[in-house]
C-alpha cells in the first residue's frame, strides 16, 4: 500500500473474504484513512500517520522509519526524483526507498536503484542523516534515519519515472542545489549532503535535522 495508489484486486490479500475486505476497506475511506479516486486506493495524510507505527505483523509502536537517499553522479550531473505524490509531494531529491530487514545497505541500495531507475551502479554509503518532521507544537509526524549512499559511475538506460510514477532526470549539482533549497520535507543538513557530493568529499558523516511544518 505504501508504494501509492493501488486497484482493489491488489490490495486484497489472497484467501480473504471479499465482502468482509470490502467493508473494512470501506470503513477506512469513510473515515479519511485512505483516498479513493478512479478505483485507484492511497493513503491520505492521516493514514500515513496511522500506520507509520504498525510493523507488518500488526503490532504497534514508535520506531525510527529507515530508509536510503540514492545519489549516482554523472560528472558534474547528479540524478534525482521529482516526488508527485503523497507524502512528500513536491520535492526534488534523491531518490529514496526503505531499508528492508536483514539486508545490507549496499544489497539492498543496488537491487532499488535497479528496479527504481534501470541503472545498474555499485552504491556506497557516505553517511547518515536523521530527519525529524513536526508540528509546531512538537508532535512527530515522521522520523526516519536515512542512509546516504552514492555512486559515481553506472551502466545502462534511465527509464523516466521509477516504479511509484515518480518522475527521473538528470540535474547539474547546482540546479540540484537550488532545488533542495526549495524543498518542503528536507533540511539543511540534506542540503549540506548534496554539497558535499558535488565538491566530492565522500568523507563519512552523521547528521541530524529538524524540519517544522502543519502536516504531510
Amino acid at each position: 500500500m505504501k508504494r501509492g495508489k493501488l486497484k482493489y484486486s491488489e490490495l486484497m490479500p489472497p484467501d480473504t473474504d471479499n465482502v468482509l475486505f470490502n467493508y473494512h476497506l470501506q470503513h477506512l475511506v469513510k473515515n479519511g484513512l485512505l483516498l479513493k479516486e478512479d478505483n485507484f486506493y492511497s493513503f491520505t495524510p492521516e493514514g500515513w500517520k496511522a500506520t507509520s507505527h504498525i510493523t507488518y505483523d500488526g503490532l504497534y509502536f514508535r520506531k525510527f522509519v529507515c530508509r536510503f537517499r540514492l545519489y549516482v553522479i554523472d560528472g558534474d550531473n547528479v540524478l534525482l526524483q521529482h516526488r508527485a505524490f503523497s507524502p512528500f509531494k513536491g520535492d526534488t531529491t534523491g531518490l529514496s526507498s526503505q531499508v528492508m530487514y536483514g539486508s545490507t545497505a549496499a544489497e539492498r541500495a543496488n537491487l532499488r536503484l535497479k528496479e527504481k531507475t534501470g541503472l545498474s551502479a555499485s552504491m556506497q554509503l557516505a553517511g547518515v542523516v536523521r530527519t525529524i518532521i513536526a508540528t509546531p507544537e512538537k508532535e512527530v509526524l515522521d522520523d526516519s534515519i536515512y542512509f546516504i549512499m552514492y555512486a559515481t559511475a553506472h551502466a545502462g538506460t534511465l527509464n523516466a519515472h521509477d516504479d511509484n510514477g515518480n518522475p527521473l532526470a538528470w540535474y547539474s549539482f547546482d540546479k540540484a542545489i537550488e532545488l533542495e533549497r526549495a524543498n518542503k520535507w528536507s533540511g539543511d543538513k540534506t542540503l549540506e549532503v548534496v554539497k558535499r557530493l558535488k565538491d566530492k568529499n565522500y568523507e563519512s558523516f552523521s547528521f541530524e535535522e529538524w524540519i517544522t511544518t502543519d502536516s504531510l
